[in-house]
Formats: C-alpha cells, sequence, structure tokens
C-alpha cells in the first residue's frame, strides 16, 4: 500500500539538510516497526520519495513524503506510531493511502506558499508593489552547466502583507522554481529585512484544478 504523510519541520531541525532529513525518516521507519517495502535487485534501497526539498533554515508546515508498505496499515496508525519515534521539531500532521491513480506529488507540483515574519513589522506595502511592478527580477540560479541568470519575475505570483508577516505564492514545480531563500534575497534588496521563513503550503495541479494534496489533521 502506498502511504502519503504531510509533516513539520519546527525550528530544532531546519538547520537539518534534506538528506539529514531522508536518513532521519529511514531510521523512524525502522524503529516504528513498520513494513516498508524496498526496491528489487542487488542493492535494495526503500521505497520513499520527498517532495519539493526545503532551504536549510527554513521551517515548514507541508513537507509532504511518500513510501510504500507490504501489507496495509490503517494510515492514521503509521503517523501514531511515527510520531511516537520522531525527534523534537518534526511531527506528522496527516497521513492518508492515496488513490491508486493519485500521482506521485513529487511530479505534480506547481506552487509553495510562504509566511516571511519581517524584522520590524514595518509596513512594506509599496515595497511589495514595487517588486510586482517589475518585469524582470534576475538572480543566478544554479543550472547543469554552472551558474546561469534567471528572470525569476514570472516565478512571483503574489505577495501581501499581514502584520509583521508577508505572504508569497511563488512557483515550485521541477521546470520553475523560485526558492524561499531566494525570495528572502530579493526581499531584502527591496529594502524588507526578514528574521524566519516557513513554508506554509504546497499546490499541486492536476487537470488543471490547482489544490492542497493533503490538509491537516485537526
Amino acid at each position: 500500500m502506498r502511504v502519503l504523510l504531510r509533516f513539520e519541520k519546527g525550528n530544532e531541525v531546519k538547520y537539518i539538510s534534506h538528506l539529514d532529513m531522508q536518513r532521519l525518516f529511514q531510521r523512524a521507519l525502522r524503529r516504528a516497526k513498520l513494513p516498508c517495502a524496498y526496491s528489487q535487485g542487488f542493492n535494495p534501497h526503500l521505497l520513499i520519495s520527498f517532495a519539493a526539498a526545503l532551504p536549510v533554515g527554513v521551517c515548514s508546515d507541508a513537507e509532504f513524503v511518500e513510501f510504500q508498505l507490504t501489507k496495509f496499515i490503517h494510515p492514521l496508525e503509521v503517523m501514531k506510531r511515527l510520531n511516537e519515534v520522531m525527534p523534537k521539531g518534526v511531527k506528522i500532521l496527516n497521513a492518508i493511502e492515496p488513490e491508486e491513480s493519485f500521482p506521485n506529488v513529487g511530479s505534480v507540483i506547481a506552487l509553495a506558499e510562504y509566511a516571511f515574519t519581517t524584522k520590524n513589522g514595518d509596513d512594506y506595502s509599496k515595497a511589495l508593489k514595487d517588486i510586482l511592478a517589475q518585469e524582470e527580477i534576475t538572480i543566478e540560479k544554479k543550472a547543469k552547466k554552472g551558474f546561469a541568470l534567471v528572470n525569476v519575475r514570472p516565478m512571483i505570483h503574489r505577495l501581501t502583507q499581514n502584520g509583521e508577516v508577508i505572504k508569497a505564492t511563488l512557483s515550485c514545480s521541477n521546470s520553475e522554481n523560485l526558492r524561499a531563500d531566494k525570495m528572502a534575497e530579493i526581499l531584502s534588496c527591496n529594502g524588507i529585512s526578514v528574521a524566519s521563513i516557513k513554508r506554509t503550503s504546497i499546490l499541486i495541479c492536476i487537470d488543471g484544478f490547482i489544490k492542497e494534496p493533503l490538509g491537516v489533521n485537526k
């Protein structure tokens, strides 16, 4: 059976790399005594995949991981067992068994929503309007051969401010992706000092419809 989890990455583990998070989950699955499925061949590996790696230093309420079990266990039981062995700062927020036709989340991600907490809580509405008014915002991004200058303005879909928090909706697909730390640099260049960043949502696109793959279990 397939299991899709939504989990949070809190302040306690925000400096853990994506690779270390993968290792953390592999250990947690073993400690939770879950019957995980492995690939075939001479070098079997755990059938597990993560969606949209976070930059180091960014927290999140919307991390997604999928893996397979060799027998049925209720998803909420999987969630319970994993939460019992997770370190502080990592918490499973929901778990489901996706329908057979439901694609891997990582292959259909379109957007990510972030909350950028400012250092002083000033009104940055004019600065945000100035950013959105620009036709081109060029940054250096890693490419297959070194680095390349890329216009990321089309990847910024929304910027609003609510109190000390700036909310941003950014492209997060395999073809277009604006990382949260790069967005923080853009904000900084426009006079906005960011104290912390949290990913609040990931949105997928299926048949032209944008939606969250999995909400938070209340």
